[in-house]
């Protein structure tokens, strides 16, 4: 096995360090030892490791970890996932050190050599599946009593006189805040008699602050101000965004912004686009082998589409920005045009959709074609005079990316049918349909086996087919904990079903199959459904049955 995977070992004793060395190295990781923990944090900020094995006396631990995380804020180091080996058993002490960011503790006692590198090799495995996961679970471990902290000084805040509430610091560590948690977006909504304050965490809103009612105009203005909008105009829907600069923030991230009038007052959203930045390649998306290599076999061709298809928010301009990332390089001329451009990449010209001034997407796609790329990126086929255009684009040499709203993979098809395009242009020019939602992640801080009773296995065959489900009754659930708030799941993963578009597939669009027909014989061929994908995935302890059942049939 090969690996680019570095791991650090921070070992003290010089004998298992040797062997716990020898072990990694034979499984493909590069391996950077030290005995010394000035020694390992110098290697941190130096070797950037996949992960840290940390074993050190427990006050050396503690000043490390301390250190480590006044490294993160001042140079932007991402912290990487920490196993720390102790003699110590005390539930003060691992409290402590769990809550300076420790992913896993072992006890010298209790573990083996063998142990330790299986347990380094399962951090990697999951890291490496999940990739970002602020998703799916953030850059950096949750840090619980930062959290605790930012979220008391918010409170204090709210508690003094309304003329003295300092708004600059109060909408900083809101800022904080949401990012420490793990929140895409921030409602500030106005009420009646207050404005309540909401986060999206993975992937639902929940109430958090309440801001008094007459600071609203303030926190409003403020945001304003920071997203480059007209402070004086209160009547008319405003967009913009801004690049943080928060005192104490490991890193910067965009954050677009908009307010809309409403009857109690100017709403602001703010999305925080923090997520994208950690993902690096497809192995940091969570397909499975097969469509992963259905994936790659749709890159590989030099024209047609590949078109990413699920509601608002299901993880598809993730995919097509990582598939944009594989393709990226030098002798590729690669063109997008979005609405909004949600994150920037370098190398590639990125082009903001414009009502305003009359750029659309159609527009910006004629534009486009006469700019001599090799790739586009549509960011949605939203009508039939953008559909026309891009089968166009991908009939004359492109390869073409975009997303389109439907249901799964395989009612793509049809509804591009419904947008006046030809079957046989269809059937010439879509490569593949890549169906996705996001799901929640069980907490792996309070994660906990259950094992389904008679009852409970014979209700999940009205869901699933009787030949996956089998006799499978141990899966995993979160009993709620401080790192996730006690809601049992923390971060997101993605679930997949991908339409690999082949001969008899090309046929039933010729026909104009509907989307039941087209499912049939993609299944038949054994294609995955999402539905599948996650009980596979739940099965890996990854999310739960509850969670997959509620996003598929919602």
């Amino acid at each position: 096995m090969e690996s680019s995977q570095t791991i650090l070992l921070v070992e003290s004793n010089l004998f298992i360090g040797g062997i716990l060395s020898q072990k990694l190295k034979k499984d493909g990781y590069n391996v950077v030892s030290t005995r010394d923990g000035k020694e390992g944090l110098h290697k941190i900020v130096d070797v950037k490791p996949s992960a840290v094995f940390l074993d050190l006396p427990m006050g050396q631990i503690k000043t490390f970890l301390g250190v480590l995380r006044k490294i993160q804020r001042e140079h932007q180091v991402v912290f990487p996932p920490i196993v720390v080996l102790s003699d110590v058993e005390a539930k003060d002490e691992i409290t402590t050190i769990s809550e300076m960011g420790v992913q896993s503790y072992l006890i010298k006692s209790y573990t083996n050599t063998e142990e330790m590198a299986s347990k380094i090799k399962e951090m990697l495995s999951i890291k490496g599946m999940l990739g970002h996961v602020h998703s799916q679970s953030g850059p950096m471990a949750p840090m619980i009593s930062e959290q605790k902290r930012i979220k008391a000084e918010v409170e204090r805040t709210l508690v003094t006189p309304n003329a003295e509430v300092p708004i600059v610091p109060l909408m900083d560590n809101l800022i904080m805040y949401a990012y420490l948690v793990r929140s895409s977006d921030i409602h500030i909504k106005p009420e009646s008699e207050r404005v309540a304050v909401r986060l999206r965490i993975d992937g639902l809103l929940q109430d958090v602050f309440s801001f008094p009612k007459n600071i609203q105009s303030e926190v409003i203005t403020r945001v304003k101000v920071l997203a480059g909008m007209r402070t004086d105009e209160h009547q008319s829907a405003q967009d913009g965004r801004f690049k943080t600069n928060v005192k104490g923030l490991p890193r910067q991230f965009d954050v677009r912004v908009s307010v809309i009038p409403t009857y109690y007052g100017e709403n602001a959203v703010l999305r925080l686009l923090v997520e994208q930045a950690e993902i690096k390649s497809l192995d940091d998306l969570t397909f499975s082998d097969a469509d992963r290599k259905k994936v790659l076999h749709a890159i590989e061709k030099p024209n047609g589409m590949i078109l990413a298809t699920g509601p608002t928010g299901s993880g598809k301009t993730t995919t097509l920005y990582t598939v944009l990332r594989k393709l990226n390089i030098p002798d590729i001329s690669i063109i997008t045009i979005e609405d909004p451009i949600e994150y920037s990449l370098q190398g590639i010209n990125q082009i903001q959709v414009n009502s305003a001034s009359g750029l659309t997407f159609a527009d910006g796609l004629r534009s486009i074609l006469r700019q001599d790329p090799d790739v586009i990126m549509v960011g949605e086929i939203r009508d039939k005079e953008t559909a026309g255009i891009a089968v166009n684009a991908a009939l004359t040499g492109h390869l073409l990316l975009s997303t389109i709203h439907t249901n799964d993979a395989a009612t793509t098809l049809p509804r591009l049918l419904d947008m006046g395009v030809e079957p046989f242009l269809i059937a010439s020019t879509v490569n593949i349909a890549i169906g996705q939602r996001l799901v929640r992640m069980v907490c792996k801080d309070c994660k906990e086996k259950k094992k389904l009773s008679d009852a409970e296995h014979d209700r999940l065959k009205d869901y699933l087919p009787v030949k996956l489900l089998a006799n499978h009754r141990d899966f995993y659930y979160g009993k709620g904990c401080a790192t996730c708030g006690d809601t049992g799941y923390s971060g997101r993963i993605s679930i997949y079903e991908v339409l690999e578009i082949d001969d008899d597939i090309r046929d039933a669009i010729m026909k104009r199959a509907n989307a039941g027909d087209i499912q049939k014989i993609a299944f038949g061929k054994g294609m995955t459904s999402m539905l599948e994908d996650g009980f596979i995935k739940a099965l890996a302890g990854l999310t739960t049955i509850e969670e997959i059942l509620r996003v598929v049939q919602e």
